[in-house]
């Protein structure tokens, strides 16, 4: 079978949401981190910021629109740049196709659980990979990258939510240019 999508754009268009507006505090708190840090300190200072925004305020799943398996509820999107950040809702039993993001991702579980097998590139062709560790994460637990910019195939991954979840996801680019695999 032939893989016709190139990339998440092609999957997620329908569940899409506008920005939420109460959380453009936060986003711009992590955006001021991001242009005033060196790109190392940036996973460290944003879990520092996203912990300190759950201690005073509470983000509660019900907030969020419910699909069959996954909505994109923007907090903010920075246009001269193409950074973004979006809170994303999960339901138990929803999975992802196997996907890149572009060169900084960051994920930050606020409720639920995710397991994120990851993946690398393989020689047989472009857009294939094998399968290299697979990792549990739950609330408060973060996972990023930094690759090269310019490319949409860095930390190749899926996400698998085993509970209702919620999950802040910080991107470099628009996150729906990451590209599509499919494993060997």
């Amino acid at each position: 079978m032939t893989n016709t999508m190139n990339n998440l754009s092609q999957v997620f268009t329908e569940q899409n949401h506008d920005i939420q507006s109460e959380y453009q505090g936060l986003f711009n708190e992590l955006m001021d981190y991001k242009n005033t840090q060196e790109k190392s300190n940036w996973a460290r200072g944003f879990t520092e910021i996203i912990n300190d925004y759950l201690n005073k305020n509470s983000i509660d799943i019900s907030q969020f629109p419910t699909h069959t398996q996954y909505s994109r509820n923007y907090i903010g999107k920075e246009k001269s740049s193409g950074w973004q950040a979006m809170i994303s809702r999960w339901e138990p039993g929803a999975i992802s196709t196997i996907h890149g993001h572009p060169d900084f991702i960051f994920y930050y579980v606020i409720e639920g659980e995710f397991k994120m097998p990851f993946f690398e590139k393989t020689q047989t062709s472009a857009d294939t990979v094998k399968h290299t560790e697979t990792k549990v994460i739950t609330p408060s637990d973060t996972v990023w990258s930094i690759g090269s910019p310019g490319c949409f195939d860095n930390m190749i991954h899926q996400v698998k939510a085993t509970k209702p979840s919620l999950a802040l996801h910080i991107f470099s680019d628009d996150g729906l240019k990451g590209e599509i695999f499919k494993c060997e």
